[in-house]
């Protein structure tokens, strides 16, 4: 009774707790010198960015880096507060979860379902340091669901589901997608029984929605917006090259394999229990639960092309689990309760098992990172230069060398042709030279020794090699 009487609120301080385990491991995942994953000084470069007034250094969502600096400016450090952010962010999911669940029975389901959300092993194991802008956006997604939860008691909150939408739209694109989809279908399957004035007044609300969003990302940002575009004017191309065919030779992408299997199964299990009890639930509940696991069931699918594939698949675990969350909160039947455990076990024991193995490893090693770091003292590149890197290590000399980097894998002669000077950083062995080879792709597999029957490239110059990194004046 003593301890009761300094415990008001038990619900709460599990919960609580069970956040603050989350950012903790998170810590430890992207507590070392360089983040997990290829894509982690891509934030610090923009950050710094944005830090020193210039926008930011490659087109983009810009809503996270806004974020990313503000965090860096109050800790008066970028890459502690780019860690802070893929730490944090993801745990404001715990705010709508506890919202969704504060009236269950049991006091425990919370924190449970907050540790089953954060810890999740897409969320650890595949997100941290690489994909951070995913991570972050997804609270809105629960955020979304929780007004969507309450819209008969609250039917008012179009304007806030909107405002929602706009942030996440500011955020990521696969997560906009995402939350599109579920709000999409939600709509569908809640004016199932409305008359046809309801619908055209909802579409066409849709409709303004969508094309104002679109408008304004084009003006903003229209390198990042050829994908969205190229993916709702060609969506036959999501399907080339379908995940299943590939999803064994992927190396270590356990996570998202796991993540697909349980997207399918338990989408189709719990679609079932809710058929089964749909007289029980009340229709926007109804139409949440539904219109999330039709949204997880098709980003699971294993048919979507391999381009698409993980990070959709990487995303359905949100709307699944939000489905499972609302279930467990509306409907008080045992097969929904023992469903929502059984789920929540199977993720977390997913994430003991693959936890000896740890986040990705990072782009480059430490060795490299060092040689790097010296070679950053030792040489400067002229003005007006650009240098060519492979993919995971273009963003770290961006980072450590300040100079405009381009991807070794997708760079094409036209790119380069504002640039005074053309260089290539390589942290393998030091090379003679490189040529360009057909279609203006530069060809960096073939050692070009001076010839004169070379073709429309020139013989590159070594000018600095040492340790692991290698640069070669190619222009």
């Amino acid at each position: 009774m003593l301890l009761h009487s300094f415990i008001p609120n038990r619900r709460l301080l599990l919960a609580v707790l069970a956040g603050i385990a989350a950012v903790a491991i998170k810590f430890l995942l992207n507590s070392g010198q360089l983040l997990p994953g290829v894509d982690g000084p891509y934030y610090w470069v923009q950050v710094r960015s944005l830090l020193s007034g210039n926008g930011l250094a490659f087109d983009d969502l810009p809503l996270v880096f806004w974020m990313q600096a503000l965090i860096s400016y109050l800790v008066g450090n970028i890459e502690l507060g780019v860690r802070i952010s893929d730490a944090v962010l993801p745990a404001l999911s715990a705010l709508p979860i506890y919202a969704l669940l504060k009236t269950t029975r049991q006091q425990w389901i919370p924190a449970f379902a907050i540790l089953v959300v954060l810890l999740h092993p897409v969320q650890l194991f595949f997100f941290t340091g690489d994909f951070i802008k995913n991570a972050a956006a997804i609270p809105v997604l629960f955020f979304i669901g929780l007004l969507l939860f309450k819209w008969d008691q609250k039917p008012r909150r179009a304007w806030v589901v909107l405002l929602m939408m706009i942030v996440v739209g500011f955020s990521h694109y696969g997560t906009f997608i995402t939350c599109l989809l579920m709000v999409s279908f939600w709509a569908i399957f809640y004016l199932r029984t409305k008359p046809l004035r309801f619908w055209i007044i909802a579409s066409a609300g849709g409709a303004v929605f969508a094309s104002l969003t679109l408008l304004v990302l084009t003006f903003l940002i229209p390198a990042r917006l050829e994908r969205l575009f190229e993916f709702v004017t060609h969506p036959s191309r999501v399907f080339e090259g379908p995940y299943w065919q590939l999803m064994f030779f992927l190396g270590n992408d356990t996570s998202i394999i796991f993540t697909m299997f349980i997207g399918q199964a338990a989408s189709v299990t719990l679609g079932y229990i809710l058929f089964r009890n749909r007289s029980k639930i009340e229709n926007s509940k109804l139409s949440l639960v539904a219109s999330s696991l039709t949204t997880a069931f098709i980003l699971s699918s294993p048919l979507v092309g391999i381009e698409w594939a993980s990070r959709f698949i990487a995303l359905s675990f949100a709307p699944l689990l939000l489905a499972s969350i609302v279930m467990v909160a509306t409907l008080e039947v045992r097969s929904v309760m023992k469903s929502g455990v059984i789920l929540g076990a199977l993720v977390l024991a997913s994430t003991i098992f693959l936890a000896p193995m740890g986040a990705k490893a990072s782009a480059v090693s430490e060795a490299e990172y060092r040689d790097l770091q010296q070679a950053s003292s030792q040489f400067v590149f002229p003005k007006n230069s650009i240098v060519i890197a492979r993919h995971g290590l273009e963003y770290l000399v961006a980072w450590t060398m300040k100079t405009h980097v381009v991807q070794e894998e997708t760079v094409l002669i036209e790119d380069l042709s504002s640039y005074d000077s053309v260089f290539l950083l390589t942290t393998d062995a030091p090379v003679n030279g490189y040529i360009y080879g057909e279609h203006g792709k530069v060809d960096f597999e073939k050692d070009l020794m001076p010839t004169s029957g070379s073709k429309s490239g020139s013989n590159g110059e070594l000018v600095y090699s040492k340790g692991k990194v290698s640069i070669t004046k190619i222009r």
